[in-house]
């Protein structure tokens, strides 16, 4: 199993109204966010939220920034909650909901990270959207997926076999 815990609301199938939801009173107008995607997307107000943009099976949210050094920390305490799709690792993790801010191709990177890490990208619904163990420097992980505008990506920070420390992402 992917994930060990994942709320109802992430398996629900696409009903009807906007995707992911069964939130039938909802219709997608459009681009209500102004990001240039004309589809339901998670910066689309009229759809969120949505199980499509539900953030609550993260344990921190980033919002659409990128850059270096977003998000410092420890895994140290905060369970073992998710399994890699790349490695086998029995490791406390944890993990952040990033929106996409516009479509493209964006690096997920936890170089400077103090231990031998692994990183999961995730749809909200559990689907792995990449994993990487040691692409980036020494044994840490970095993995580059392309999204479209408004993609919700849960980025799950883990430790290879059962390794934890403190993190260091970046995403650009």
């Amino acid at each position: 199993m992917l994930l060990r815990t994942l709320p109802l609301l992430c398996s629900l199938a696409l009903l009807a109204g906007c995707p992911g939801g069964d939130d039938t009173d909802k219709v997608d107008t459009g681009d209500t966010a102004a990001d240039g995607y004309s589809g339901t997307d998670c910066l689309d107000a009229d759809c969120d939220p949505d199980a499509v943009c539900d953030v609550s099976v993260a344990d921190y949210e980033l919002g659409s920034i990128t850059g270096t050094a977003l998000a410092t920390g420890s895994t140290l305490g905060m369970g073992d909650n998710w399994d890699p799709t790349c490695t086998s690792s029995t490791a406390e993790d944890v993990t952040y909901a990033w929106i996409a801010p516009y479509a493209g191709s964006f690096t997920f990177d936890l170089s400077g990270t103090s231990y031998d890490t692994v990183i999961g990208l995730y749809a909200a619904d559990g689907t792995s959207l990449g994993c990487d163990d040691d692409s980036g420097t020494g044994t840490t992980s970095l993995k580059s997926i392309t999204v479209t505008a408004g993609q919700l990506v849960i980025v799950n920070i883990d430790g290879y076999s059962s390794y934890t420390g403190d993190y260091t992402l970046a995403i650009y």
